[in-house]
């Protein structure tokens, strides 16, 4: 295959024809494997006609003049063999397949690509910046060869491959209907004339023929001198690839990514817009990643890379355990070197919105909490481009709008509520442009034909109170929005921190954590939705009391300040259930509650209400506040970053105790 690709040269395609009869009827995509020893075949039959169609690809492969890298583009056609079976339908067939040839064939289904646009833009884009090869070409730019290599072009053009709403993202391959307008089939480019030595075909079996006539009107001296230029630049281009800048001075074998990407897969597969994403080829990563003529686009480097960081933590089974400290770290560094040549080729694809939710939560779970908001943002700029608040507008508006599924509603729903709780949070104007009034997205679940999964009711119930929790906060801003400067309506803040007391309630939330805390897997899902909730009650009660410039913050009613002082109590309790009950890694968890959900102000809540209390409850509250700085103080052992936060919240329980004393002597 490799010598396939060397031979391959500009300006002289290739064409070959793939057939296969596709029993199912997901026409859009395939399912079926290459045929191996021992497989069963199936019978005539069990093969139902009118599901059945014969199915063609028409491959074309490509060497592309700029950058050389092979586009391997096809399309694709299905004829339904139910049509087969009618009298006189074979002609019919006949000169539907003679049609391909010329794009002409009846009773095809045609498969179409609703982003042909975007892919290409970012073709064009890669083969608009000049080739080494042309550099080396002009007499006059050979002192300033090394210069133009010195550019990033190969960190934004070495990857190839696209994403679409409608297929997901696939390395090397792009699905078209228009092909042609990547592909040149004539005998040579326009610039063949002006060729170069090694601007053709890079074939080491065989001397080019071209290359000969070239070399013939050079002397000696160019002909080396160009032939170490392209030399230079090869090195370069692959030193500055996404690829290898990712993974330098990073060593993960291929076995173990494979382990890490499979443990994701059986313990998260209810994560976010992941449906939308090709896990076929997620899990053929680690192989390609290693195939020296595959490139892979930066937006599936970064979701490979974020989901091996998220699959490092699962061993297998369904508990966390702390890995080796140097995976985690190289596979988040990897990441990060991944994000600049993703956001220069990114065309906000459904792809490029599912890279940047991995992200954000790889960032929030890393402590870097500035890069998960810039991520945040991204995937909400991402979304509304791809109008998906608009996933159930009347479809006769947009004719050309690929159906809905509960899979987008649900992934929408919960970046809904990721905004409003990131604004809430951080004290930022919303992410989405448009207003949330004019958005057209249904709840999931809602017609019998798609009843919730019953065999998981843990991502069902969560799904279902992130829900609630989203509608709640948004009536809170839409009542900061008509106070604007002024007070807020009494009794209104109590009651929505309440509604949201009620609804874990009423669901029994902690129940569920408590009987689950040996399904460390469920218990980070069902924790991390507790610390969404109470967390939002207390900066609901912040915000609210910020309105009026004449009421300090925490200087609240009874009511608020029964409210502030449960969800702070509550917070407490799930940082100490998390590190030290259900031991999960504490790095990670600490950085998670400390930084997405601000435990620290919840820490400093009961740190200064707890004088205000009866000895009894003081006693309780302070005895919260020595076990969760006791478990900060264990995760400060190991990662010393955490060193300042274990001092400090020495020196708080130090004050604490004193002012406590000092009531009490004074009294």
């Amino acid at each position: 295959m490799e010598r396939f690709f060397r031979k391959l040269q500009v300006g002289k395609s290739v064409k070959r024809m793939n057939w296969v009869v596709q029993t199912h009827g997901d026409l859009i995509n395939t399912s079926g494997n290459h045929i191996k020893d021992g497989d069963e075949f199936v019978t005539d039959e069990e093969i139902d006609c009118f599901k059945a169609h014969l199915r063609i690809e028409l491959q074309t492969l490509t060497r592309l003049p700029q950058t050389r890298f092979v586009l391997f583009s096809f399309k694709t056609y299905l004829y339904p063999l139910k049509d087969v079976k009618e009298e006189g339908s074979g002609p019919a067939l006949a000169d539907a397949i003679e049609g391909l040839k010329t794009g002409n064939a009846p009773g095809m289904f045609k498969a179409e690509n609703s982003t042909l646009s975007l892919i290409l833009e970012r073709l064009e884009r890669i083969e608009q910046r000049p080739s080494a090869a042309q550099v080396a070409s002009s007499p006059s730019s050979a002192g300033e060869a090394c210069d133009a290599t010195d550019q990033p072009q190969n960190e934004a053009t070495e990857h190839l491959s696209t994403q679409s709403p409608d297929f997901g993202s696939h390395a090397y391959t792009t699905h078209t209907c228009d092909n042609e307008i990547f592909v040149s089939e004539g005998p040579g480019e326009p610039h063949e004339a002006e060729r170069t030595p090694w601007s053709g075909s890079f074939v080491l079996e065989g001397q080019n023929l071209g290359q000969d006539d070239t070399w013939k009107h050079m002397g000696v001296a160019s002909v080396l001198d160009a032939a170490i230029k392209q030399v230079e630049t090869r090195r370069k281009a692959g030193a500055r690839s996404t690829h290898r800048i990712a993974t330098e001075g990073v060593s993960i074998q291929p076995e173990l990514a494979r382990t890490w990407m499979q443990n994701y897969f059986a313990h998260m597969s209810a994560e976010l817009f992941l449906t939308l994403v090709d896990r076929r080829l997620l899990e053929m990563m680690p192989d390609l990643a290693t195939m020296r003529h595959v490139h892979l686009d930066a937006c599936m480097l970064l979701i490979y890379y974020a989901i091996l960081w998220q699959g490092c933590f699962l061993p297998g089974r369904r508990c966390f355990i702390g890995p080796d400290r140097k995976y985690a770290r190289q596979l988040y560094l990897c990441c990060l070197r991944i994000i600049p040549s993703w956001q220069r080729e990114s065309a906000g694809t459904v792809t490029d919105l599912v890279a940047a939710m991995y992200m954000m939560r790889t960032a929030a779970e890393s402590f870097d909490f500035e890069t998960a908001l810039e991520m945040h943002n991204l995937a909400c700029e991402y979304a509304e481009g791809l109008q998906m608040h608009n996933l159930d507008r009347d479809s006769s508006l947009s004719p050309d709008k690929p159906p809905s599924t509960d899979d987008d509603r649900k992934g929408m729903w919960e970046l809904i509520q990721m905004d409003l709780f990131y604004r809430l949070i951080h004290d930022k104007p919303p992410a989405f442009s448009s207003s949330i009034q004019n958005w057209r997205v249904n709840l999931p679940w809602l017609s019998v034909d798609s009843p919730p999964d019953a065999d998981a009711p843990v991502p069902t119930m969560t799904f279902i109170l992130r829900s609630r929790l989203a509608l709640i906060l948004a009536s809170f801003f839409q009542a900061v929005d008509e106070a604007k400067d002024g007070p807020m309506t009494p009794g209104l803040v109590e009651s929505l921190c309440q509604q949201i007391e009620d609804v874990f309630q009423d669901w029994k939330l902690h129940e569920w954590i408590q009987s689950l805390k040996d399904d460390h897997v469920y218990t980070w899902i069902l924790v991390d939705l507790a610390l969404a909730g109470y967390t939002s009650i207390l900066f609901v009660l912040r915000k609210a009391m910020a309105i009026d410039p004449n009421t300090l913050p925490f200087a609240t009613s009874n009511a608020q300040m029964r409210i502030a002082t449960n969800a702070s109590r509550r917070i407490l309790g799930l940082v100490y259930h998390m590190l030290h009950e259900v031991n999960q890694p504490g790095l990670e968890t600490l950085s998670l509650v400390l930084g997405t959900f601000r435990a620290h102000v919840a820490y400093a809540f009961i740190a200064d209400s707890i004088t205000e209390l009866d000895s009894e409850r003081a006693v309780a509250d302070f005895d919260l506040l020595e076990r969760v700085a006791r478990c900060v103080e264990m995760v400060a052992k190991e990662e010393k970053d955490f060193t300042p936060l274990a001092r400090a919240l020495v020196y708080v329980n130090a004050s604490v105790k004193k002012r406590v004393a000092d009531g009490g002597s004074s009294s």
